[in-house]
């Protein structure tokens, strides 16, 4: 049987993608994935809401995405100060 998010997706005609952790069976939640520095680059939880995200080598993060097709995106400087901004929703 389809949740509603299932079946509200294939009324849209969109093509519904494995998450990486229905890729890898996974069974435990919350699910994350952590970068050599510690940084939780992805998250999932056990209703399929997921979060990719990206950092610098400072550790800012550079990039977020959500399962709701939600980003930002973000530049910094050698101090760590943001210098450029934008998200999905073209707000700068």
């Amino acid at each position: 049987m389809m949740t509603k998010t299932e079946l509200f997706l294939v009324l849209l005609g969109i093509k519904k993608t494995m998450t990486i952790a229905e890729q890898l069976k996974v069974t435990e939640f919350p699910f994350t994935i952590k970068d050599s520095r510690g940084n939780i680059t992805y998250y999932e939880d056990s209703d399929k809401f997921w979060i990719k995200r990206e950092f610098d080598s400072k550790g800012n993060e550079t990039y977020y995405e959500n399962s709701y097709k939600y980003w930002i995106k973000r530049e910094f400087d050698s101090k760590g100060n943001e210098t450029y901004y934008k998200n999905s929703n073209n707000f700068d």
